[in-house]
This record gives C-alpha cells, structure tokens and sequence, in this order.
C-alpha cells in the first residue's frame, strides 16, 4: 500500500481530518460542560488515533511504535502532539504502542495526560477512533 504523503492524498487526508474534527464535537460541548481546549484536544487525540490507523494500513495491520513514526508522512510535524489544555508541553498525549488494526475496539490507544491534572477528567481514543470523556472524582 502507498504512503499517504503524496500531495494528492495528504490533501484528501486533511479534508477527512477536517470533517472528523466537526462530527467530533460531543454532546457535552453543546449543553456547556467542556471548554474550547478540552474540544480541541479531543478532536487532535482523535486525529492522532486516525493516524496511527492510516499507519497500520501501510504496516501490515501494525500501529506505530511511537507517534513520532507518524511524522511526516501521516502528521505533518510534531506540534499535533502538543495538547491544548498545556501548550508549553512539546508532548500532551499519552500514546500506548503495540495495538493492531484487530485489537479490541475498546482499547485506549491515546490521553490526554493534562486532563485529569488540570480538569479533572480522561480524555481517551479508543482504537476504533471513539473519543471517550471520564469524569473523575
């Protein structure tokens, strides 16, 4: 399988992103309960879980040892890593390798790993890209 780093495909890719990123926004958002940040971080998770997904179709089913295989052909450059709710941090997202594209669906993939220090919540991709918010006590 082809790489996605052809302009033609990285241009379908960000429109795929885009459209992700839009139908991403959870109910929470709109009755109030999330911040912009907590949004935006949730939709860069979900887009680094569809990376790592485009990765897996081009390694034999494989998911990246570590994000940074993702850089450049499936994300653009490292500042995706950066999470919103602590931008000074080079990598806001706790990534666990060693998944496939036949792992459980409900495996968590990626975190936030601001989220339950700064908010209070988890905020995790799962491997079949459905983002979960956990409030914690």
């Amino acid at each position: 399988m082809r790489s996605v780093s052809s302009p033609g495909r990285r241009a379908v890719l960000a429109a795929v992103l885009a459209g992700m990123a839009f139908a991403a926004c959870p109910a929470q958002a709109q009755d109030g309960t999330l911040t912009a940040a907590e949004i935006k971080s949730e939709s860069a998770a979900k887009q680094i879980v569809f990376a790592c997904k485009l990765y897996a179709m081009d390694n034999n089913g494989k998911y990246p040892p570590n994000l940074d295989a993702l850089v450049p052909a499936y994300i653009a450059d490292r500042s995706a890593f950066i999470s919103p709710l602590n931008p000074k941090d080079p990598v806001g997202y706790i990534y666990t390798p060693g998944f496939t594209d036949t792992s459980d669906s409900e495996a968590i993939v990626l975190e936030d790993k601001f989220a339950p220090k700064l908010k209070h919540i988890r905020i995790v991709v799962h491997t079949d890209d459905s983002v979960q918010i956990l409030y914690l006590l």
